[in-house]
């Protein structure tokens, strides 16, 4: 997919900037819909398998899973146990 994005010039100052793009990821050069399809995906099938369906490096695919990974382990509390106690339970038979 190709856009041409507008170049936009502030009038008071006279900077040059290029329009707002809502639907374009911000972290890859790849709209939201594509990104979230890939999260998505990646849990079903290989990497090279979404990567050939979307006509992308496979990298570009791990570099995707690997942020969304990196969202849910920041979402999720890991806080380990004070105390872990570990028990071996030894059942024994006695002959009569």
């Amino acid at each position: 997919m190709k856009y041409e994005r507008k170049r936009l010039r502030c009038k008071d100052c006279g900077k040059t900037s290029f329009e707002p793009l809502f639907w374009l990821s911000k972290d890859f050069r790849m709209t939201q819909r594509a990104e979230e399809y890939v999260m998505r995906r990646c849990g079903k099938v290989p990497f090279i398998h979404v990567a050939t369906e979307l006509d992308v490096t496979e990298g570009t695919i791990r570099n995707v899973f690997s942020n969304y990974v990196a969202v849910i382990e920041n979402k999720h509390d890991w806080l380990a146990p004070r105390v872990l106690v570990l028990m071996k339970l030894i059942s024994v038979k006695r002959c009569t």
